[in-house]
């Protein structure tokens, strides 16, 4: 006869083995969040270049203030 667990050691086992699975299957779907949100990242960046790439066009070289909509024109800089 082949020898088995105490319940109580299986239990435990089982409760460490669940905890270690559930565990791993947070981390895959953090990764999974992350690997989308790196994707929505990478389009908004490029949604703001061409913005402002148009806006140059508009404006030339210029500071905008984006909570005010304010224009100021970029001073030269002076060099020592």
């Amino acid at each position: 006869m082949a020898k088995k667990l105490k319940k109580e050691e299986l239990a435990d086992l089982q409760k460490a083995v669940n905890k270690v699975n559930h565990t791993q299957l947070q981390i895959g779907g953090l990764e999974l969040q992350k690997h989308q949100l790196l994707h929505e990242m990478g389009a908004a960046e490029a949604e703001l270049q061409s913005l402002q790439a148009t806006l140059k066009e508009v404006y030339g070289d210029v500071t905008i203030n984006f909570h005010t909509g304010a224009i100021s024109k970029d001073e030269p800089s002076k060099e020592d």
